[in-house]
């Protein structure tokens, strides 16, 4: 599980370095209260990804590349400022929790 966290003193989030082979094995993404307003396309990198938590934050749209996430089971969306419903989300066929 990668989980980004914020710096208490500056409350910016800390980045954090990790090889290609471990985003490769990465299963799990808590983006959870990160004041984000949009999702990098990069999340692609994440291939293996299972769980994707991207509550508490600010965003409107997802990016079309998240449909690349086919191994994507879990997907943690509620309070956002989403106006419709992501199109995106109907081609994650391995979606079970939404």
């Amino acid at each position: 599980m990668l989980d980004f966290r914020k710096d208490p003193e500056t409350n910016e989030m800390k980045e954090f370095k990790i090889g290609q082979k471990n985003i490769e094995q990465l299963k799990t993404l808590n983006l959870r209260e990160k004041n984000l307003y949009q999702l990098s396309p990069k999340i692609t990198q994440f291939k293996n990804l299972e769980c994707l938590f991207l509550s508490f934050n600010n965003l409107e749209n997802l990016p079309i590349e998240l449909s690349q996430l086919q191994n994507l089971k879990e997907l943690y969306l509620d309070i956002n400022l989403f106006i419709d419903f992501p199109a995106v989300i109907s081609q994650l066929k391995n979606l079970k929790v939404l």
